[in-house]
Order: C-alpha cells, then sequence, then structure tokens
C-alpha cells in the first residue's frame, strides 16, 4: 500500500490520496503510515480512527490519545 502511494504522488505531486484501511495499518504510525513516510517523508500524512461505542457522551478515552490525528466517535449498531 505504501509503494503504489509513494509512486502515485511521485507520478502525480499535485494530487492528494486518501486511503481508507482498517486501524491497525495507520494507528500509532502503523506499517503503512511508517512506510510511507519512509518513502516519502516531506508528504503531510493525516490519520482519521473510528470507534464504535455504545454511548457517545462517554469521555474521552484516555487510550485514544496519539492513536491517531483525529479520532472519531460513532454511536454502534446492532
Amino acid at each position: 500500500m505504501a509503494e503504489a502511494i509513494a509512486n502515485h504522488r511521485l507520478r502525480f505531486g499535485d494530487r492528494r490520496v486518501m486511503l481508507i484501511v482498517g486501524v491497525f495499518h495507520v494507528e500509532r504510525d502503523g506499517g503503512t503510515k511508517m512506510k510511507l513516510r519512509q518513502r516519502r517523508p516531506g508528504d503531510r500524512i493525516a490519520t482519521i480512527a473510528y470507534r464504535s461505542v455504545e454511548d457517545i457522551a462517554a469521555d474521552f478515552d484516555a487510550d485514544d490519545r496519539g492513536a491517531a490525528d483525529v479520532v472519531i466517535y460513532g454511536l454502534k449498531t446492532d
């Protein structure tokens, strides 16, 4: 994934890329994010982690601090 993004950015440097993957690949500098930084150190990378929760009014989970640039909480559905 990181190699494909890096190659695309090399060919089309004026284009933005959005990659939608499981949180493991990008959370806390996960594999894809880490490898992309190695290949394209000058690129800006923003990550978003999504969490399904039972109670949207609950406080921020301290374990999510630093998980991503943005953490979104959404109601868990059945």
